[in-house]
């Protein structure tokens, strides 16, 4: 035996055949480390989806609180100050009629003589009302305008509730709101004091030609423009 030991007594061929068998090992343990790696991804991934539907259903559950219409205390203060309550609530801000300012802190709200705040315009933008939340509008006399931006929870059960202040609306933009569809056309339509009305980045709405030609015609006084369509297609641009 050499003083250096056994494996210099080996020929090349077996020396070669002992790389391969290692670097073959190293290989499947390799492989064996991947597949452990992805499936432990995979468990995460299921885990950190799980984890969003549980916050998102939680979160859901909360904003439905919030915009649920309470009708004693609507009869305590009154339509307006109910309904600045609830959108401040889920975000929103309103500006009261013959002031400047918008009101936007819920604590803020004034104190007292609730009927001396009328409420004359709504920003609900990236708020989080519902429809379920609409219903507050009954007995506004004075909305001038709303501006529907980015509502995350906004449906067509929200814009079908819009007629409630038709008598008083002027303008009206709902946009990027995802989950607005054709099924709501008609409610705007009934809004026959419109006189601005824009609309855009509504993807359900489909045959967006269309509802600009049955709004055109159903609002002949309201300048409309639907910015999702080619700028000769949108009316009063």
């Amino acid at each position: 035996m050499s003083k250096y030991g056994p494996f210099f007594y080996a020929t090349p061929k077996i020396i070669l055949k002992k790389i391969y068998f290692v670097n073959f090992f190293f290989q499947i343990r390799r492989q064996l480390c991947l597949s452990q790696a992805i499936q432990s991804h995979c468990v995460l991934q299921k885990q950190f989806r799980a984890q969003n539907e549980t916050s998102r259903n939680l979160w859901g559950w909360l904003n439905s609180v919030f915009n649920r219409v309470d009708k004693d205390r609507v009869k305590t203060v009154g339509p307006d100050r109910a309904c600045a309550e609830w959108l401040l609530r889920c975000g929103a801000s309103v500006r009261w009629a013959g002031f400047d300012h918008w009101e936007k802190d819920y604590n803020r709200l004034p104190a007292g003589n609730f009927d001396k705040y009328k409420i004359s315009e709504i920003d609900a933008s990236n708020s989080a009302v519902m429809g379920i939340g609409f219903p507050h509008l009954e007995g506004l006399k004075e909305v001038k305008k709303i501006v529907l931006h980015n509502c995350g929870y906004l449906d067509d059960s929200a814009i079908e509730l819009l007629p409630l202040v038709k008598d008083s609306l002027r303008e009206l933009q709902i946009s990027s709101c995802g989950d607005v569809t054709q099924r709501s056309l008609p409610s705007i339509a009934e809004l026959q004091k419109l006189q601005s009305l824009v609309m855009f980045d509504l993807p359900e709405i489909k045959d967006r030609k269309g509802a600009l030609e049955m709004l055109s015609s159903a609002l002949p006084k309201c300048k409309i423009a639907f910015y999702d369509l080619p700028e000769k297609e949108s009316s009063g641009a």
